[in-house]
């Protein structure tokens, strides 16, 4: 007699309700567990961005099975905004319905990085770069170079193959800009002197790397229904973010970070914050109170307790 059956992702929820109608007919029907969903995003549209599949009827077909399944949970989470306003415009969905976002990757920071613990982060995690690019960053930093960073997927999915190909070009050696592009995944590389690269990105090491940047970037698509894992983990490392504007990210980031709304734009944003260095520090300050005071697994895990004790 399970009190709570709880799945996760759409494939969860087809194991979770065998198991909860084992669970009734067991017990003759005299016992009903707590059954709650927690998904990222409609299934359908992440194996589209993925490249999955591009089939309509495949995809009519997925977004037909979801919705069939939807009706069957007691409370479905969401961490995307986007996908949690799409179900809550039904009306059988929105009294269940609720975001239950991601939390950081690592503990937060007490405030943003100083040059000099910048230096030291970089002699930890020399092994992660190439030795190319490791004498880069080492550079960069002793010219107290602006550097932008991305963490994450290299899945065109996730937008930074737009953002190289809009936007990279578009500075030079002699702006004071530079890049760190840390993640996993295929991506057709450009050998520049403003950029390095590491595939060997986890939670024990993300929060060294982004010690290294001043800025965090975020070029997915604003149509995306995925949750921001990325942001929150930039907020929590007490960097600024710049990304393209929407509900999510005006959610998670706020107005005070750096919200465009064409991916074009990200350059000018950049060099902006670049040439604002104390408004960077008052932003990182700041998004690492917002996430202590919103986003913290803690509080997130709070909001499935208080379901449970009132079954």
């Amino acid at each position: 007699r399970p009190k709570v059956i709880y799945c996760h992702l759409l494939e969860g929820l087809a194991v979770g309700l065998k198991a909860f109608f084992i669970a009734k007919i067991v017990s003759f029907w005299s016992y009903r567990p707590l059954l709650i969903f927690d998904t990222q995003g409609n299934r359908a549209e992440e194996m589209k961005s993925y490249g999955m599949t591009s089939n309509r009827w495949l995809l009519d077909i997925f977004n037909g099975l979801e919705k069939f399944l939807l009706r069957f949970p007691d409370r479905i989470f969401v961490s995307s905004l986007n996908y949690l306003k799409k179900l809550e415009e039904s009306p059988d969905l929105k009294n269940k319905v609720e975001q239950l976002t991601d939390g950081p990757s690592f503990k937060l920071r007490k405030s943003p990085a100083g040059q000099r613990e910048k230096i030291n982060s970089l002699s930890k995690i020399k092994k992660y770069f190439s030795a190319e690019d490791c004498l880069k960053i080492e550079s960069w930093l002793n010219e107290s170079k602006f550097i932008a960073i991305y963490t994450g997927s290299f899945d065109r999915s996730k937008g930074l193959s737009d953002f190289i190909e809009k936007n990279l070009s578009r500075f030079s050696e002699k702006n004071k800009v530079r890049f760190i592009f840390a993640g996993s995944g295929q991506i057709q590389r450009k050998d520049s002197e403003i950029v390095a690269w590491t595939q060997k990105l986890n939670d024990k090491n993300l929060k060294t790397i982004l010690s290294l940047a001043n800025l965090g970037i975020d070029p997915k698509p604003k149509t995306s229904t995925e949750s921001s894992g990325k942001i929150i983990n930039y907020m929590a490392a007490g960097l600024p973010v710049l990304a393209l504007k929407s509900p999510n990210t005006i959610f998670f980031a706020e107005e005070n970070n750096f919200l465009v709304k064409k991916l074009e734009d990200f350059k000018s944003e950049i060099v902006k914050a670049g040439q604002n260095q104390e408004q960077i520090k008052i932003i990182g300050k700041k998004n690492i109170a917002r996430i202590n005071k919103k986003f913290t697994w803690d509080l997130q895990i709070r909001k499935i307790l208080a379901i449970i004790s009132h079954r």
